[in-house]
């Protein structure tokens, strides 16, 4: 197995790749301190999996996935400390924590090269609750049973628009609008239009 590593640092560079040579199952190592050079490796060698240890922001994880969109047959594993785990699964790629141990790489790597997505164990009870939060609030959402218009309203109620404003963006008198605002309240169950800001923010409707 051939293996490409990125990592922000020469010495954390040197112990992976020490540590993943003494692996049965892996061929050789290529490192590299950014996705651009190893971008650029992958186009002249092929390589069976990237192992990324580096602090994933938008611009990286846009990388990735350009990356994953060039050279579909390589497998893709980060290991991180970020709790932000669902943009890095959605890109399709392994998800560890910088703690596991190096033997379990083996089942880490079988797993992703059979093209499942491997989950830590110690992160999928994370994952299963922001599952459940956002069905959690999808749920509050629906029982609110608001309109798109309503929506739109309450949206620029949100942003602390007055109801002449939101009319104006909208297009309705400010008697339309307020009666619109009153429907939101009564729906949502809160008493002024700074509670039902609150609820919107907390269910993620704004």
């Amino acid at each position: 197995m051939k293996i490409c590593l990125i990592s922000d640092y020469l010495l954390t560079r040197c112990a992976y790749t020490n540590a993943l040579k003494q692996l049965p199952i892996v061929e050789s190592v290529a490192d590299f301190s950014n996705l651009n050079d190893c971008e650029h490796y992958l186009a002249r060698t092929g390589v069976d999996a990237v192992l990324i240890d580096i602090e994933l922001n938008e611009d990286e994880l846009n990388s990735i996935k350009h990356i994953k969109e060039n050279f579909c047959e390589v497998k893709f594993i980060v290991m991180t400390q970020q709790e932000d785990v669902l943009p890095i699964l959605a890109l399709g790629a392994a998800y560890v924590l910088k703690n596991f141990r190096m033997e379990e790489f083996v089942d880490i790597i079988s797993t992703t090269l059979q093209g499942n997505v491997f989950i830590a164990a110690d992160v999928a009870g994370f994952i299963i609750s922001i599952f459940q939060e956002k069905l959690e609030q999808n749920q509050k959402i629906k029982a609110f049973n608001l309109t798109p218009r309503e929506k739109e309203v309450l949206h620029r109620v949100a942003m602390g628009e007055s109801n002449i404003e939101i009319g104006s963006h909208l297009f309705l008198s400010q008697y339309t609008v307020k009666n619109y605002v009153s429907r939101i309240i009564e729906k949502m169950g809160v008493k002024d239009r700074t509670q039902a800001t609150a609820k919107a923010i907390q269910c993620g409707l704004v």
